[in-house]
C-alpha cells in the first residue's frame, strides 16, 4: 500500500500510515469502526477531553533534549523543565565552557554537586521517557496522558 498523503509504502493490513498517520483507505468499514472507537483515534487527538494523546514528538524530545527539559516545557511541567535546564549536564557544560576563557573555574565541591545533579537529571529523563512510552506521562495544564505508539 502506498500512502496517498506522503507517498511512502507500508503493509496493506496496517490501519494507518506509519509515517504520517493517514488512515488506510483499503481497510474495511468494520475495522475502521473499531479503530475509530479506540483511544488512539484522530478525534481523540484533536479534542481536549482528557483522552490519551500520541506522545511521539514529546518522547523524542525527551530522548534528544531531555537534559535541557524541553519535554517538560512541552507537557506543561514548567518548574520541572527549569530545574532540568538549570541542574542538568547541559547547563553545567555551558557555564564551564563560557567561564573558562576568563579563567573563572568552579571549586571542586561544585563540580561534584553538578556532576551528581546531572546524573539525577539524566535518570529522571529516562524515567520520563519510559512513562511517555507506557502512557503514564501527564500534561498538567490540559490534564491528558501521552501514549506510546502501538
Amino acid at each position: 500500500m502506498i500512502c496517498p498523503k506522503c507517498g511512502r509504502k507500508y503493509e496493506d493490513d496496517m490501519p494507518q500510515c506509519l509515517w504520517c498517520d493517514t488512515p488506510n483507505p483499503k481497510r474495511n468499514k468494520e475495522t475502521e469502526e473499531v479503530y475509530e472507537s479506540s483511544e488512539f483515534s484522530e478525534t481523540a487527538e484533536s479534542e481536549d477531553d482528557g483522552k490519551p494523546r500520541k506522545g511521539t514528538l514529546i518522547f523524542w524530545m525527551s530522548i534528544i533534549l531531555g537534559e535541557a527539559g524541553v519535554h517538560c516545557f512541552m507537557s506543561g511541567k514548567t518548574l520541572r523543565g527549569w530545574l532540568y535546564l538549570i541542574f542538568g549536564g547541559v547547563a553545567f557544560s555551558f557555564w564551564e565552557g563560557a567561564l573558562s576563557p576568563f579563567e573563572i573555574y568552579f571549586p571542586v565541591a561544585v563540580h561534584f554537586i553538578m556532576y551528581f545533579t546531572s546524573i539525577a537529571v539524566t535518570i529522571l529523563t529516562c524515567i520520563d521517557a519510559w512513562k511517555i512510552a507506557h502512557g503514564k506521562y501527564t500534561n498538567t495544564k490540559k490534564g491528558f496522558n501521552y501514549t506510546g505508539a502501538k
